[in-house]
C-alpha cells in the first residue's frame, strides 16, 4: 500500500504541477503579449515624441523668424520716427524763424504807420492853417502874411509832438 499511496500522492503532485505549469504558461503568454504591446506603445510614443520635437523645432524656428522680422520692422519704424521728428523739428524752427521775421516786420510796419499818422496829422494841421489863413482877410502883404503864418505854424508844431496831441488840438 505504500507504493500505491505514493503513486497516488505523486499523481496528485503531478496533476498539481501540471495545473501550476499551465497557469504559469498562461501567465507567461499573457505577459509576453503585454510586453509586446508595451514595446509597440513605446515605439509609437518614441516616434510621436520625435515628431513633436521636430514640430517644436519648426515652431521655434518660425518664432525666431517672426521675432527677427518684428525687430527689423521696429528698427525701421524707429528710424522713420527719428526722421519724422528731425523733419518736424526743422520745420518748427523754420516756422519760428518765419514768425520772428513776421513779428519784426509787423513792428516795423506799425512804426511806419505811426510815422505816417504823425505826417498826416501834420499835413492836416498845415491844411487847416492854410484854410484859416485864406479865410481871414487881413491888410498884410502876402510876404508878411506867409512869414507870420509860417512862424505861427512852426511854434504850433513844436508844441504838438504826438498824434494824440494833434487830435486833442483838433
Amino acid at each position: 500500500m505504500r507504493l500505491s499511496e505514493k503513486l497516488e500522492t505523486v499523481s496528485k503532485h503531478l496533476l498539481s504541477l501540471e495545473d501550476a505549469f499551465n497557469d504559469v504558461h498562461k501567465k507567461y503568454e499573457r505577459a509576453k503579449v503585454t510586453i509586446e504591446l508595451l514595446n509597440r506603445n513605446t515605439e509609437i510614443l518614441k516616434s510621436s515624441m520625435h515628431d513633436h520635437e521636430e514640430c517644436m523645432q519648426q515652431k521655434q524656428q518660425q518664432f525666431d523668424r517672426l521675432k527677427d522680422h518684428a525687430v527689423e520692422r521696429l528698427n525701421q519704424a524707429n528710424v522713420q520716427l527719428d526722421l519724422a521728428e528731425k523733419s518736424f523739428a526743422s520745420e518748427r524752427s523754420s516756422l519760428l524763424e518765419a514768425l520772428k521775421n513776421s513779428e519784426i516786420q509787423a513792428r516795423q510796419l506799425s512804426g511806419q504807420l505811426e510815422q505816417k499818422d504823425r505826417e498826416n496829422a501834420e499835413l492836416f494841421r498845415i491844411c487847416d492853417f492854410l484854410l484859416q489863413t485864406f479865410k481871414e482877410p487881413k491888410n498884410y502883404s502876402s510876404d508878411d502874411l506867409i512869414q507870420s503864418n509860417v512862424t505861427k505854424w512852426l511854434n504850433d508844431t513844436r508844441t504838438v509832438s504826438n498824434v494824440d496831441d494833434v487830435r486833442k488840438v483838433e
